[in-house]
């Protein structure tokens, strides 16, 4: 429980004094910042593209929420959520990261970020469960990075991977996990426009 604690410490004293800053250019020209809302795609494009089977998961986020400031740094949000009924998994996602993009071309975008994941896995609500089935807590931090192709101003795609470092809340073992880039989001700008 003491690696929760640094953990959760080391976390706050580096994030917060990015988010003061980021809080303070924010607001200092209040028609240049960015605001994003997206959604994980996969399970609307199976239904066009035969080979994309990717079962959604909420391993990573359904759905996510981004901010960003003039220089094009920001922070984000995602949470996810499988309720499924009988033999499925109950599983719990969110996240808090910062976030970075910088422009490749005139529609690619390259964005790269750090922050902190909770997941929760439960079994589905079985009457008979097995026993050595147990539930799993996994908090961490790690980084992200990915592309992003801007269809148009208000609509956009992107893709990712990241590498996280964490524990286990249970027995408090380190858990090592790299995300491949398997889901692809679509974003909407929702900025105001004047």
């Amino acid at each position: 429980m003491r690696q929760l604690y640094l953990l959760l410490l080391a976390f706050f004293l580096t994030a917060g004094s990015s988010l003061y800053a980021l809080n303070d250019s924010l607001h200092s020209n209040n028609n240049t910042k960015k605001r994003y809302v997206g959604f994980n795609s996969n399970l609307l494009l199976s239904q066009f593209v035969p080979f994309n089977q990717n079962k959604i998961t909420a391993t990573n986020a359904s759905i996510m929420s981004r901010w960003y400031n003039p220089q094009n740094r920001g922070f984000r949000a995602g949470f996810g959520l499988s309720l499924d009924g009988g033999n499925s998994n109950q599983v719990l996602y969110l996240s808090a990261e910062t976030d970075r993009r910088k422009s490749i071309s005139n529609k690619w975008q390259y964005f790269q970020g750090f922050g902190i994941q909770l997941n929760i896995v439960s079994p589905g609500f079985q009457r008979f469960r097995s026993a050595s089935f147990q539930d799993e807590y996994f908090f961490g931090f790690g980084w992200h990075y990915g592309v992003e192709y801007a269809v148009n101003p208000t609509f956009s795609l992107s893709i990712e991977s990241s590498l996280r470092l964490g524990l286990d809340v249970d027995d408090g073992g380190l858990i090592f996990k790299i995300d491949p880039p398997i889901n692809i989001m679509a974003h909407y700008n929702i900025s105001n426009k004047n």
